[in-house]
């Protein structure tokens, strides 16, 4: 005996629909168990198999994840960009470290060693306050340092001017050398210390483009899902919530590209960000609002007693001659689970024909377009909705995980 067969048995059907929808709904945190109850039904039957009847609004559920990549990005960017200069201003006081230290070597040999005593206390202080810039995680201890080594610097000047008085020279031609390389770096430090500090205004602005960026996005996908939510319950002015959430969803886009090309302008979008996934699957997700039937079952497999229809928003009868459709079978995608996401994969069942589900929207957008995606194209768009689901795929008895074949297949049938 197999060892999934009791699965596939119509006793066991609907235990794992449910598990699956269970386990999607506790995955998404606090408030989406209750989107997820509302846009997801599975059933069992003897005769059906599983069911599934799938809301967009576990799309945007799911794709919300999404949001919070970017900006974690952004503000790695950010992060970046300030402590490269703090980096700079730490290395320029290891310079000013190691010229004291030569100084006081050549003012030993005239018994003048004594004379830098201070100058050294003030930059062994000064690489001190410099490496925690480095390390600073708030503005405020960044604004304190800043203002530490503006004194110290100003302290080092004067040491060296009470050593070389201007016009005097009682220094060796070497001492001399030291004490001017060591007037450079402080300058090079004071610059350094300018540069952060305007970053400071900078940082609070990019800070506040990302923050508020990503809740616009965020504030129109919930007003979106609340829409669909009412357009799907079939009840009056479904028909409008409808329209309504289509005209949302087309804001949600425009905002985070706009925010997009915001953060490119400022260097603050990172190439492997997820941004241009997530206007794909917004692009998608609108046309399975839009029109259901256009992402949805093929009708030759609907009423099939050993292939469980897939059924988006409502049921419906599509056209083959006028909708593009596309058939995705419950048990196919079920199998492939078992095969390449072994041990526990069949718990992202809902989530990976609801992913995929937006994919064939953005297939069939571009299609309608003009601009029908390649298999490659596609399948790069597979393997990156995929990724974010975080498939808990392991090696399991003789099974491995292969998640190329299942982006593979579900390609596949994607490009049907």
């Amino acid at each position: 005996m197999s060892e999934y067969s009791t699965i596939d048995s119509p006793a066991h059907a609907g235990s794992v629909c449910r598990r699956s929808f269970l386990r999607a709904s506790v995955a998404g945190g606090l408030t989406a168990p209750l989107i997820y109850a509302e846009s997801l039904t599975a059933v069992g039957g003897a005769a059906e198999g599983c069911q599934y009847k799938l809301s967009a609004v576990e799309a945007l559920t799911m794709f919300t994840d999404l949001l919070f990549r970017i900006q974690s990005d952004s503000f790695g960017k950010l992060n970046d960009k300030i402590e490269l200069v703090a980096a700079d201003c730490e290395q320029r006081y290891k310079s000013l470290c190691q010229l004291v230290e030569q100084l006081e070597t050549e003012l030993r040999k005239t018994n003048r060693a004594g004379q830098v005593q201070q100058m050294k206390v003030l930059t062994e202080i000064g690489c001190a306050s410099a490496g925690q810039l480095v390390t600073s995680t708030s503005s405020q201890g960044e604004q304190a340092g800043l203002k530490a080594l503006d004194t110290i610097n100003r302290e080092i000047v004067r040491a060296v001017e009470e050593l070389l008085p201007e016009g005097e020279t009682v220094l060796g031609t070497e001492a001399t050398r030291v004490l001017r390389a060591i007037l450079t770096e402080v300058h090079k430090s004071t610059a350094s210390q300018q540069r952060m500090d305007d970053n400071q205004l900078a940082r609070r602005e990019s800070k506040d483009l990302i923050t508020k960026g990503i809740q616009k996005v965020q504030g129109l996908i919930f007003s979106a899902s609340s829409q669909i939510l009412h357009a799907d319950d079939g009840s009056s002015g479904s028909q409008n919530a409808r329209a309504r959430a289509v005209e949302l969803l087309g804001q949600t886009r425009d905002q985070l590209e706009q925010l997009i090309n915001d953060l490119k302008a400022r260097q603050l979008y990172s190439e492997g960000s997820p941004g241009e996934l997530l206007l794909a699957l917004l692009d998608g997700t609108k046309q399975w609002v839009s029109n259901p039937a256009s992402v949805g079952a093929s009708p030759t497999s609907a009423y099939m007693r050993d292939e469980p229809r897939f059924i988006t928003v409502k049921e419906f009868s599509p056209s083959a001659a006028t909708v593009p459709f596309i058939g995705f079978s419950v048990n196919r995608v079920s199998d492939l689970l078992r095969e390449c996401c072994p041990p526990d994969g069949l718990v992202h069942l809902s989530q990976i024909i609801t992913a995929m589900t937006a994919v064939v929207g953005w297939k069939v957008v571009r299609t309608g377009v003009g601009l029908p995606p390649s298999y490659a194209a596609v399948r790069a768009k597979v393997w990156s909705a995929l990724n974010i689901l975080r498939l808990s795929c392991r090696p399991y008895g003789n099974h491995v995980p292969n998640p190329n074949k299942l982006a593979d297949e579900l390609t596949t049938m994607i490009m049907l």
